[in-house]
This record gives structure tokens, sequence and C-alpha cells, in this order.
């Protein structure tokens, strides 16, 4: 599949480069390459179809869907190389062309209808009626000269290539085309939507949509790297492609036959409990005992167990033999009890030591998130032991212990971070900064967030960096209406600057965290945080 797709890229690049090369004899070359390219791609198609799909109906239907396939690019070779300068035989392989245009759609839905169908079920009979207008419409447009109801030539056919009319059975044609290719997909989609390959029924949506845009890409000239006709040609390839990747369309069909070659002790049972397939080395329990058996099920010796697994119709079962493992763990037990007092000792010392290491360790952390937001939690306990639904400043209480709440889970997490890494990221003092806004927003406050860039900066500075960050906020969260906060990195420096509208609040510019820099500018506050990449401050 990677060799074909490769080899299809490489049409488009000769194709494209096709007219952009003076050389006529360059020209001819990358022509027939383009040519035998694709024939030989939808040849290997179809040989590889043959043998992988066992649905003999399925099979013939695709195969045949893949010589007409053949037929239409073989036809535009020897039309092209072989008679160019002859305009009957030119005209003649044109009306050629929707012989397996007017084919391909009606095979494609035979293939669509016979999908997921049981072989021992009758031929679908109202199918083989659509192949007598398939038939008529071939012969009206090859017989096209004698009436003109498909083209309409000028008088003796003078610029036939160029200057034409369509007529009514052209547009009926293109209608049949285009109906009977939508009922196939339609019809692939809606049986892929009801098997068990639903879940992977996005990769055939996605492609064929990718396919239907380049044919009108193609149609409208917008690129020229591929023709109309090869671009249909890979769209009927890619929905029964697709189809047999995600599992829709079956393939190799012989998996009966190894299951019971197999070296396995297994069997798949369908939901009566009978058994549907067995290996030959299968040692199970009665058909009795299947039924309603569950995992872990293990023999009166000990040496064998019986697991089962739901699957899709049924159980598959299977056997362990336990005899091998049994006897290492006999040898591991005897080795166990004949270990001496000391050596238990020193284990459980070791232990208990590492234990005693984890815990300090976690209590250290705990210590260093207590010390980082003991003051938020204070003030969130101090506003709830006081708050009542009924106090009319209720919802200002509810914003701050949000905002203060989001602060103390936020640099809880940044704390544990620096515990375990010495770097950060613009991400995650970001997503802090982010998280606080939101319940600003909540409170009433029309907050936006602006990032640039992804810097890798010490953990240290990102924890300065939300610390004043809620320093700032939260000496003027009552009475703010609208915050931006940006966040970038502006040479070997981080920045952080808050502009903030609403009532000002003196604390701010007056006791400014750290190096901070507060400004106002006609009611509107400026504030500044400025540190130097992985540095301390």
């Amino acid at each position: 599949m990677a060799v074909a797709a490769a080899l299809f890229l490489l049409v488009g690049i000769l194709q494209f480069f096709d007219d952009l090369i003076p050389q006529k004899a360059v020209q001819h070359i990358m022509s027939l390459a383009t040519h035998f390219i694709l024939i030989g791609l939808a040849i290997f198609w179809a040989i590889s179809i043959y043998d992988r799909i066992t649905q003999k109906r399925l099979r013939r239907a695709i195969v045949l869907l893949a010589m007409f396939i053949v037929l239409l690019l073989f036809l535009r070779f020897i039309k092209y190389k072989l008679f160019g300068t002859n305009e009957i035989v030119k005209r003649y392989l044109w009306y050629a062309y929707y012989i397996p245009q007017t084919a391909i759609p009606l095979l494609m839905l035979f293939a669509a209808c016979y999908v997921g169908r049981d072989e021992r079920k009758p031929v679908i009979g109202w199918l083989k009626w659509l192949a007598i207008p398939a038939v008529v419409m071939i012969l009206l447009i090859m017989t096209n000269d004698l009436h003109e109801w498909a083209f309409d030539f000028n008088s003796d056919f003078v610029n036939w290539d160029t200057d034409y009319k369509h007529g009514f059975l052209y547009y009926l044609n293109i209608a049949w085309q285009v109906i009977l290719s939508v009922l196939s997909v339609g019809i692939v989609f809606y049986k892929c939507k009801i098997s068990q390959c639903r879940n992977r029924i996005w990769a055939l949506i996605v492609g064929f949509a990718v396919c239907v845009a380049l044919i009108i890409l193609s149609f409208f000239g917008v690129i020229r790297s591929y023709n109309v006709p090869e671009l249909f040609s890979l769209t009927y390839v890619f929905v029964f492609e697709c189809s047999i990747q995600i599992g829709l369309i079956p393939s190799n069909g012989n998996y009966p036959r190894y299951f019971k070659l197999s070296n396995i002790s297994a069997a798949i049972i369908n939901e009566k409990g009978e058994i549907a397939f067995q290996s030959d080395n299968a040692c199970l329990p009665s058909a009795e005992e299947l039924k309603g058996l569950k995992s872990g099920i293990v023999s009166v010796d000990g040496n064998t167990v019986i697991n089962a697994q739901d699957i899709s119709g049924g159980q598959i079962i299977w056997s362990d033999d336990l005899t091998y493992i049994n006897e290492i763990n006999a040898k591991i037990k005897e080795i166990q009890d004949n270990l001496n007092e000391e050596n238990e000792l020193i284990r459980a010392e070791n232990e208990l030591k590492e234990q005693q290491a984890k815990i300090e360790e976690t209590q250290k952390i705990y210590n260093n998130i207590e010390s980082a937001v003991i003051c938020q939690i204070a003030e969130i306990e101090r506003i709830l032991s006081g708050a009542s639904a009924d106090d009319a400043d209720f919802a200002e209480k509810m914003k701050r212990v949000g905002v203060l709440g989001a602060y103390v889970k936020r640099r809880s997490n940044l704390t544990v971070i620096a515990e375990k890494e010495k770097r950060s990221s613009f991400t995650e003092v970001g997503l802090c900064i982010k998280e606080s806004l939101d319940y600003l927003e909540v409170g009433g406050a029309h907050c936006a967030f602006v990032r640039s860039g992804n810097e890798d900066i010490s953990t240290e500075n990102a924890l300065l960096l939300y610390d004043g960050f809620e320093y700032a906020i939260e000496n003027i969260m009552e009475n703010i209406t609208d915050l931006t906060a940006y966040l970038d990195a502006i040479d070997e420096f981080i920045v952080m600057r808050l502009v903030m509208e609403g009532k000002r609040n003196a604390a701010v510019k007056k006791n400014p965290y750290g190096n901070m820099i507060v400004t106002e500018d006609d009611g509107t506050v400026f504030v500044n945080l400025r540190l130097p990449k992985g540095a301390e401050r």
C-alpha cells in the first residue's frame, strides 16, 4: 500500500511538470510513465482483490470493477498515444470512455449490496435489471454519430473535440453515474455504521471527502496534477480498499482452518453455548460446563486453568498449562524457606528505610504546598465561615472563594512539579492563569489571555509568575470589570503584563510584588512583571 501510494504521488508530480518541460521527448516519456503506472496499479489492485477476498460474488464484482478501471485508463492511453491523428478513431475511443464510466458505478452498487451478505443467500434479483439501461446508454453513446443525442457537433464534425454541445443523453449518463455512486457509498457507510467497524468509519468518511474534493478541484482546473478519470478511479478503489482495511469487507477467510491447526488449546462458542471453532489441541470442559463459564477455573490438580473472554456473538475459551509455572513456584518457595533470619531482617530494614524516605519526601512536598497557599486557605475559611446565602454580598464572596480556590489548586500542582522538575514551560503557567481567569469571568468580569510561544523556563520562575498574577488580581478582583493577561518571551526575559479596567485598588500600586511595575493611565491599571529566562529572580 505504501508503494502504491508513492507511485500515485509520482504520477501527480509527472503530470504537474509535463507541460512545463519544453523537450517533447521528455514530455512523451513522462506521459508514457504516468499511463503505465496508473494501469499497472489498477491491474495490481485487481490481482490483490482476487487473492484477498474470499466472498465469491463480492470478489467478482470488485474485480470486474477494477478491470473496467483498467479499460478506462487504457482507452485514454491509446487515444492520445496511438491514434493521435486519426480523428474518427479518436472520437470513437472517446465514446468508448463511457463504457467503463457507465459500468463502474453499476458494479460498485453490486459490490456494495453484497458487502456483509451471506454467500448462501440468493442473488439480489433487481440488480440484474439495472444492466439493461446501462447497455442501452452505452449503445446510444457509441452510435452518437447517427443521432447526436449525447454530443451535438458541427457539420462534418469540424473541431469535434473542442466545439460541441452536450445532449440529454450525456446528462442522463452523468446522472446515472452520480446517483449510483452516491447510493453505493451510502450503502457502504450504512453497513459500516451497523457493523463492528463503526468506530473506524471516520477513516472512510475522511478519505472519501478528500477524494471528492480532489475531483471537484480537478474538474474546475484548480489542480492539474491529476485528471478527473484517475481521481474517479481512486475514489472507487479507496472506498473498497478502506472497507477491507477497517474490517467491513473480510479478507483471507481461512481463519477457521488456521485456528484448528494452531498449537493453542482454545475454542470459540456461540451465544447458545455451541462450539463454533475448536483447535486440535483443545482440552476443555464438557458442553454443559461451557455454558456460563467464567475465567479462572483451576483443575483439581492445579496444573490447568480455564479462561473465558466475551466476544461479539459468544465467548472464546482457552486453557493454560500451569505445570511448569507450578514447578517454578515450588522451587521459589523452597528457596524462600531456606532464607536465614538475617537476610529477612536486612530486607525488612531496607523496605522500612525506603518507605521512610518516601514519607519524608511526601511530607516535604505537603509542607511546601501548605506554606505557599496558607494565606489563601485561611482567607477561604474566613469567608466561608461568615457567609450565608442570604447575604447581599454572597455572590461577591463566592467569586473571591472561586479565584482563591483556583490558585490553591494550581499553585499546589506547580509546587509538586517544582519538586520533581527543574524546568517548566509557558503552557503550564498559561493553564494556571487561564483557570483563574475563568473564575473571574464567572464572577462577571470580561477576561482574555494571550500567550506567545512555549518557552522553556525554570520552575521557580513559573512559581513567581503565577504568584505575581495572583497577588495582582487578589488586590483588585472585587472591582475589576475587564482584564487581559499577556505572557510573552522577549530576548532573554519572560514578561507578564496585565491590563485591568475598573476601580483601581491602591494596594497594587503602593505595594507591588517583587520587581512588579504598576502604572495607571486614564483609569486603566497596567501591571508588568519581568523575569530572566531560566534564571532566578
